[in-house]
C-alpha cells in the first residue's frame, strides 16, 4: 500500500542568532601547592609562586600536618622585594586556617610562603587570585 498523505520534512532553517552581548566571567583561580617538608630540615621556604598577570590575591588557606592540638607555627607570607612593607608573619595552628589577606600583584610578581619555627612537615597552602583582565 502506497502512503498517499502528506510528507512532512524537518524544518532545516538555522536558529536565531545568538545576542550580540559578550558577558565575561571574572577571572577567579586558585593558586595551590603541597610541599612535604620546608627546605631546611622542616624551615624555610616552603612555596613559591608567580602571578601570570595583574589581580587581586585575595586570602590564603594554610594547613600543617605536623601541628599537634596545642602547637602553632610561625609562616611569613612575603611578596617579592618590590612589596617589601608587605611581609606578614602569620601564627597557624592546628587544623584548617583562612587568612584574610587582600594585596595587589602585577604580572610576574611572585609569593613566597616560608615556615619560620617549629620544624614542621606536610605544608599545603592554597590562595583565591582574581585576575584583573
Amino acid at each position: 500500500m502506497r502512503h498517499t498523505g502528506k510528507i512532512h520534512f524537518r524544518d532545516t532553517r538555522r536558529p536565531a542568532d545568538p545576542p550580540k552581548e559578550i558577558i565575561r566571567e571574572r577571572g577567579i583561580s586558585v593558586v595551590q601547592n603541597y610541599c612535604k617538608q620546608p627546605e631546611k630540615n622542616g624551615v624555610g621556604c616552603a612555596g613559591q609562586f608567580m602571578f601570570p598577570a595583574a589581580g587581586v590575591v585575595k586570602s590564603i588557606h594554610i594547613r600543617i600536618d605536623s601541628l599537634k592540638e596545642d602547637k602553632t607555627a610561625l609562616v611569613d607570607l612575603a611578596p617579592e622585594a618590590s612589596q617589601a612593607g608587605e611581609i606578614r608573619r602569620v601564627e597557624i595552628k592546628a587544623g584548617d586556617n583562612v587568612i584574610p589577606y587582600e594585596i595587589e600583584v602585577e604580572a610576574g610578581h611572585r609569593l613566597y610562603v616560608n615556615v619560620e619555627s617549629p620544624q614542621v612537615e606536610g605544608v599545603w597552602f592554597s590562595a583565591v587570585y582574581e585576575a584583573k583582565v
